[in-house]
């Protein structure tokens, strides 16, 4: 009976010392994939650092390029438009010149038309209070006309 207790005694110790074994490596296995994956998150980290930085950089450059590319593009809608205003310029010079010479001459005309008809008044008025004094004689209203 003591032979079979010794027996189960060493069998369990070796279980016990076999299941303490495996939970060693157990736990040095899953040491050994902790650090591996701080090991991944870092390395992705850095990773994703770098991609980060490049893509920051990848968008400065093009931004770069397209305000170079819209200075470019301005400048040269501002030196269309300046050539576009000399040549409209250019082609209303003769027009406007005789406008402003029709112009002047309407003018003229009419302030022409105005004085003589302002100086028709100016003689006529006089005369006209007198024709209704002698509206009843005919000759003198004959000769009151041709006054």
């Amino acid at each position: 009976m003591l032979t079979f207790m010794d027996a189960r005694n060493a069998k369990i110790e070796a279980a016990r010392k076999a299941k303490e074994q495996a939970h060693a490596e157990y736990e040095a296995k899953m040491r050994s994939l902790a650090e591996e994956r701080a090991a991944q998150a870092a390395q992705l980290r850095q990773s994703d650092t770098a991609a980060l930085e490049s893509a920051h950089e990848e968008l400065l450059h093009r931004t770069a390029e397209k305000r170079a590319e819209t200075a470019q593009r301005l400048e040269e809608n501002r030196a269309a438009l300046a050539e576009e205003s000399v040549r409209i310029s250019r082609e209303l010079e003769p027009l406007l010149s005789n406008l402003a010479l029709d112009l002047v001459n309407h003018l003229q005309h009419w302030q022409n038309d105005r004085h003589s008809a302002v100086d028709a008044e100016t003689v006529a008025a006089p005369y006209a209070d007198m024709e209704h004094l002698t509206a009843g004689d005919p000759a003198k209203a004959a000769m009151n006309r041709t006054k």
